[in-house]
């Protein structure tokens, strides 16, 4: 944590808030993870895929927290810091990009090398692990939408295909 957050108890405070969205992360995710810097300010979050971690911002936080979206940022973040590297280029997920045509978000869309592989991890994990927490119109919309890159996530996530290069 930088100095600039204040007193150790708010520090803290934001600490433990992004602690619980960790400890919602898969496992390999989690071990891949180096670290995570909270610094003050408010900025948007950003990863670092080679050294695998990512940063976040004081009032981002509160911001997402008043959102309730710290957990999904946190996911998002860890899957640029954790899975890019690997992933963002490999054939595997350049098939199913291409075979759906399509995207989970309007943001993937815009930034498909960027942002299609956080933006679909979310989702997946979700309907691959607590797909109750979906209306079921929207898990039929996701398996119809983009049905080989949740086939790609249910062989990273579930099947324990290896998240980084051996």
């Amino acid at each position: 944590m930088e100095p600039g957050l204040g007193p150790r108890a708010i520090a803290l405070a934001y600490a433990k808030h992004v602690a619980r969205g960790l400890s919602h992360l898969p496992s390999a995710m989690r071990e891949t993870l180096s670290h995570v810097v909270i610094h003050h300010g408010d900025e948007t979050a950003f990863a670092q895929n080679t050294d695998h971690f990512f940063v976040l911002y004081h009032k981002n936080i509160t911001i997402r927290l008043q959102q309730h979206d710290l957990e999904e940022t946190i996911f998002h973040e860890s899957v640029h810091a954790t899975l890019d590297d690997r992933w963002s280029r490999d054939p595997a997920w350049r098939f199913a990009q291409a075979a759906d045509g399509a995207f989970i978000t309007h943001y993937a869309k815009a930034n498909p090398n960027r942002e299609d592989l956080a933006e679909t991890a979310l989702f997946s994990y979700v309907l691959l692990t607590t797909p109750e927490r979906f209306s079921d119109s929207l898990v039929v919309r996701i398996r119809q939408l983009v049905p080989n890159k949740l086939a790609f996530f249910r062989r990273l996530f579930l099947d324990g295909q290896p998240l980084l290069r051996q």
